[in-house]
């Protein structure tokens, strides 16, 4: 059937689209310069970056919700109860009797509904995951609950939890996407990042989710470390088939955003959500369905909109496009990068805290579990340095055509421990820090030994990576949009 659109409707959708286009290009330069030069404090967030409406800000728009003029509109008051308390969720029986309230509040609100997703592998990994969870929220118009990030491939048990708002500044999120973000410590008691035991919760809590994992994997993602410092006893249902990219594959692990949106809607989703099958019961034995109003995944790392696999790889991301280049570092961790960097610019000997670092070419060269992959050649499995070399003397080239400057300060940073292989990469006039002499870890904590690195290398305007390598691949991305910078991956 054919429907005529209104008359003259085509000349305004021209002039529109025109108008559009032409007023990106105008906010594009400032976004670019902000970026660029210097993270935004949080208490000047508001006057750098309106909460009104602009071109760069994602269409995703929830509406306005009623605040006290002190705080910010899209502040996590808004969307709990109160503070944190003992239960997220389902009061307890035997409140009456109790004297602590605190004890049984709900704090989720009734008319609301949320969304959450634990995570696994390395930091990289689960920043993935964590903004994919963020995008899937803002389409299935649920509000996002950000685990904290926990030790489980390269980072000892030991190193304990970090919060997502002790890396990202969550004031500026919130105000660029224009929709509320909560992490777990907003909603339940649980252990701070600088306790000693963070996977211990007394609190424990029944939760239904949902398991994205391949249909030949009999286990869900338990992510131990995750829901033991978060109290809850999770039961898991895998995801029905029309929710993959690949129904057919049963050891694809890919699922697409708009499918899993329409299981999870909060008002008329595809089916009711006990109507699949229990995958696995939770380790106390429940056997509960996802819940409606706190949707749970054990892993969105996967995520794709459908158009190809790993989709990160790709400028047109839309979890990368529309969340994750918002997602800027904290102050503190700015100018902890940059106290490194200029570490490395006078090998080592410390140069103060003002002197402006100049532009530079930061490369990341995974070698430690990639060579691994080749017991008995490891060389095989790692690219030579030379290509390296290679890379960048091709972004040094763009850059000089980009920008018309030339740019021969290179930052090298890599899990290589070997001695020899340090030697070669000062011997190309690369400078770099070693954290083993700087004592990182030990003055900082586990988790600092890569957030320096990926910290500083987000300030740089020419990037080479690691093909494959997800934490080069996100480096790439932040200084090719944050900082019109230019990348390549060998």
């Amino acid at each position: 059937m054919h429907f005529p659109a209104p008359r003259g409707l085509g000349k305004y959708l021209t002039a529109l689209l025109l108008f559009g286009g032409f007023g990106s290009l105008l906010v594009s330069k400032p976004l670019y310069r902000h970026f660029r030069r210097e993270r935004v404090p949080e208490a000047d967030l508001h006057a750098q970056f309106p909460l009104e409406a602009t071109i760069d800000s994602p269409p995703f728009c929830l509406p306005e919700p009623p605040s006290a003029p002190e705080l910010d509109p899209w502040d996590a008051s808004h969307v709990v109860v109160g503070p944190p308390t003992k239960h997220f969720r389902g009061t307890r029986p035997d409140c009456a009797s109790l004297v602590e309230i605190k004890a049984c509040t709900d704090n989720l609100l009734k008319d609301k509904r949320y969304i959450t997703t634990w995570s696994n592998a390395g930091f990289t990994n689960q920043f993935m995951g964590y903004v994919n969870m963020i995008y899937l929220g803002m389409i299935s118009d649920r509000i996002p609950i950000i685990s904290p990030f926990v030790p489980d491939h390269h980072i000892s048990r030991d190193a304990g939890i970090l919060t997502f708002g002790e890396v990202f500044n969550l004031t500026h999120l919130r105000s660029a996407l224009r929709t509320p973000l909560l992490e777990w410590a907003d909603v339940k008691d649980v252990a701070p990042s600088s306790s000693k035991d963070p996977y211990s919760n007394e609190n424990v809590e029944e939760l239904g989710c949902w398991s994205t994992r391949a249909i030949n994997d009999a286990e869900p993602i338990r992510a131990e470390n995750v829901v033991h410092h978060l109290g809850v006893d999770v039961s898991y249902t895998r995801v029905p088939l029309f929710t993959r990219q690949y129904p057919s594959s049963t050891y694809d692990a890919h699922t697409t955003f708009d499918k899993l949106s329409a299981l999870i809607y909060p008002n008329n989703p595809i089916a009711p959500l006990d109507s699949y099958p229990n995958m696995v019961p939770s380790r106390l034995g429940s056997d509960a369905p996802p819940e409606d109003q706190l949707s749970c995944f054990d892993l969105l790392y996967y995520l794709t909109s459908g158009a190809d696999e790993y989709e990160w790889r790709f400028a047109w991301s839309p979890a990368w496009r529309f969340v994750g280049r918002y997602v800027v570092f904290n102050e503190p961790l700015v100018k902890l990068g940059k106290e490194y960097l200029r570490l490395a610019i006078h090998n080592g000997e410390d140069a103060g805290n003002e002197e402006e670092i100049p532009p530079f070419i930061a490369v990341h060269m995974r070698r430690g579990d990639f060579g691994r992959e080749c017991p008995d050649r490891p060389e095989d499995c790692l690219v030579p340095l030379d290509r390296f070399v290679g890379a960048v003397e091709d972004v040094q080239r763009e850059l000089q055509e980009k920008h018309g400057v030339h740019v021969p300060l290179v930052y090298a940073t890599s899990d290589e421990t070997d001695s020899e292989f340090w030697a070669k990469v000062s011997g190309l006039g690369w400078r770099y820090v070693n954290h083993t002499a700087a004592q990182t870890v030990e003055r900082l904590g586990e988790w600092h030994g890569p957030l320096v690195d990926i910290v500083a290398q987000s300030l740089a305007i020419g990037f080479v990576g690691t093909l494959d390598s997800t934490f080069s691949l996100v480096s790439a991305k932040r200084v090719v949009d944050w900082n019109d910078g230019v990348s390549r991956m060998v």
